[in-house]
C-alpha cells in the first residue's frame, strides 16, 4: 500500500491522495500518518487553511496547489475570465489572502451537507490503495446523491444505528469489504434516496468536470452565448423556459429544481427569462448544464413557430 509520498519528518509525510479528495479529509490523513492528535485548523477561512497545509507539507505544495487539488476553488475559477484567474492565482501564491475570494468559497461550501457522505466503492478502493479512505469534495454537495465515478448511491449514515460516518475511516485493516460502523460495529449502510433526471445528470457531470478544471460551459464567453439564446427564445418566441427547465429536472415546478440543486431561484429565473448573468456559482453551473444538455443539444427539435420544444 502506498501510504505516503516521501518522508522528511513526522509532520511532513505526504499521503498519496486520490483526485477530488476534500481538504479536511486530507488533513485528517496527515494527522493520522504523523500521529498528531491536535486539530490543525483554528480558523474557518479556506485560504488560510490552505496556507497552513502548505506549511505542514514544508512547501511541497503551494497554497494555490492545495486549493486547486483539495477544495472547490476550480469550480470558481472556471467561471472567470483568464485574466481574473491569473490574478487570483498570483494573489494566493504570494500569500496575499483575498478576503472576497475566501468569502465566495465559504458561501459555496454552504451547499454542503453537515453530515459526511461516502461512496462504498471509493471507500474500498482507498483502503486497498492507501490504507485509509478519503472524503470527496464533490460528494459533500447536498445535491449530489450518486458517485459519478462508480454510478452507485452515496451513503450517509449507518442503517443499523443511524450513526454518521467518519471523514477518515481507519478502524479496521482492509479485508476486501467495507469497514464496520464505529458505534455499533455492524456493516449496514443506508444509501441516499435518489430520483434520476436529465437535469441532475447534466448538473452533476458539469460539477465533476468543474472540479477538474474541464467545464468550459461556465466560462463567461460561453455563458453569454447561453444567456443570449435564453432571452431570444423566451422573449421573441414566447416560450416559457422555466417550464422547460422544470421538465428537464423531472419536477412539477422550476423552483423545486432550484431547491434540489442549491441554485438561487431568483437568479435562475432572471437567466432563463431575461438572459441575466447569475452571481451564485451553483446557479451558473445549473444554468449552463441546462443550456448545453437541453437547449443547445436539441436546437433542431425546437419548433419556434409554435413556441414549444
Amino acid at each position: 500500500r502506498n501510504f505516503w509520498i516521501g518522508r522528511h519528518s513526522s509532520t511532513s509525510m505526504i499521503p498519496n491522495a486520490p483526485d477530488g479528495t476534500a481538504l479536511d479529509s486530507y488533513v485528517n490523513a496527515l494527522r493520522y500518518l504523523s500521529g498528531v492528535k491536535k486539530y490543525l485548523f483554528s480558523r474557518n477561512c479556506i485560504v488560510w487553511r490552505a496556507k497552513k497545509v502548505s506549511e505542514i507539507l514544508d512547501g511541497k505544495m503551494s497554497s494555490f496547489q492545495v486549493l486547486m487539488r483539495f477544495t472547490i476553488l476550480p469550480l470558481v475559477l472556471e467561471t472567470l475570465h483568464k485574466s481574473s484567474q491569473m490574478e487570483i492565482s498570483a494573489r494566493i501564491s504570494s500569500n496575499d489572502a483575498d478576503v472576497e475570494l475566501a468569502a465566495l468559497l465559504m458561501d459555496l461550501t454552504k451547499k454542503f451537507l453537515s453530515q459526511y457522505k461516502r461512496c462504498p466503492r471509493c471507500l474500498t478502493e482507498d483502503l486497498l490503495n492507501h490504507g485509509v479512505s478519503f472524503g470527496r469534495t464533490l460528494h459533500q454537495f447536498a445535491a449530489i446523491c450518486v458517485c459519478p465515478n462508480h454510478d452507485v448511491l452515496l451513503e450517509e449514515v449507518c442503517l443499523a444505528c443511524g450513526a454518521g460516518f467518519e471523514f477518515l475511516p481507519r478502524f479496521a485493516p482492509f479485508r476486501g469489504e467495507l469497514q464496520v460502523c464505529y458505534r455499533c460495529k455492524k456493516k449496514s449502510e443506508r444509501p441516499l434516496p435518489y430520483a434520476c433526471s436529465e437535469g441532475y445528470m447534466a448538473f452533476a457531470n458539469l460539477l465533476a468536470r468543474g472540479l477538474k478544471s474541464c467545464a468550459d460551459e461556465v466560462r463567461p464567453e460561453q455563458m453569454y452565448v447561453a444567456l443570449g439564446r435564453f432571452a431570444e427564445i423566451s422573449q421573441a418566441y414566447d416560450i416559457d423556459m422555466l417550464t422547460v427547465f422544470a421538465r428537464f429536472w423531472g419536477c412539477e415546478k422550476w423552483e423545486n429544481a432550484c431547491a434540489i440543486s442549491g441554485a438561487n431561484s431568483r437568479e435562475v429565473r432572471g437567466a432563463l427569462s431575461l438572459g441575466l448573468l447569475p452571481v451564485c456559482i451553483i446557479s451558473k453551473y445549473v444554468v449552463a448544464s441546462f443550456f448545453y444538455a437541453r437547449v443547445a443539444s436539441q436546437a433542431k427539435h425546437i419548433d419556434l413557430r409554435r413556441g414549444s420544444f
